[in-house]
């Protein structure tokens, strides 16, 4: 059991703060950037991980940076694809015992000791944000994606998820939720569009045009 003191959470509350601010600097350094979120776990065999290298190269010839959280799987493959084209390639990573180190494929990395700063750095400054399959961590940030743009705790974006096979079941439950429950309104789940691999070059020439 974790056991937190008065003056410990002041020091983690001054911590994240810190964190913050240097990654507004980093992140304002970087200009126009898309935030991409997936699977740690996907291998570069795998056919999703052609889908991540596919995405980071067309965000990069459509003049965007590509910003994921700098570890492996997908993040590495979005990373990968825009590195290949003008290296505007960045990661904003965690430093817990657990993570893998960050891929190789990064022009520059800022590291965080807190789930929240990175989060909040990876959300907030992006002017789009693609997810690709992923587990807890991927659905995470879409789901507080969503609330934050819901209540209005995030400037208007694009919420793009990529691969309907994987993606359509959550889709349709929450729909299902929003008609049979109420708990979610319909025109929240306006907010988000779900492509194939196939339409993503359309789909970021849309966006990037706008």
């Amino acid at each position: 059991m974790i056991k937190h003191t008065g003056l410990s959470i002041l020091f983690n509350s001054i911590r994240v703060t810190a964190e913050r601010l240097a990654g507004h600097f980093f992140l304002k350094s970087i200009g126009p950037h898309i935030s991409v979120m997936g699977s740690a776990r996907i291998c570069e065999n795998d056919p999703l991980y052609a889908v991540g290298l596919q995405v980071g190269a067309l965000i990069a010839k459509n003049n965007y940076a590509v910003l994921t959280g700098g570890g492996p799987g997908l993040m590495q493959a979005a990373n990968e694809g825009a590195y290949g084209i003008n290296q505007k390639s960045f990661g904003i990573s965690i430093k817990i015992p657990t993570e893998q180190k960050t891929n190789s494929f990064l022009r520059r990395n800022l590291l965080c000791t807190s789930f929240c700063s990175r989060k909040f750095l990876l959300l907030q400054y992006c002017d789009a944000i693609i997810f690709l399959p992923g587990g807890y961590g991927t659905l995470d940030e879409l789901f507080e994606a969503l609330t934050l743009a819901k209540t209005f705790h995030m400037h208007s974006k694009p919420f793009i998820l990529v691969n309907k096979q994987f993606w359509q079941p959550m889709i349709d439950y929450l729909h299902t939720i929003a008609d049979q429950y109420q708990t979610i309104s319909e025109n929240e789940m306006d907010l988000i569009s779900i492509i194939d691999e196939q339409d993503l070059e359309h789909e970021l020439a849309k966006l990037c045009s706008k």
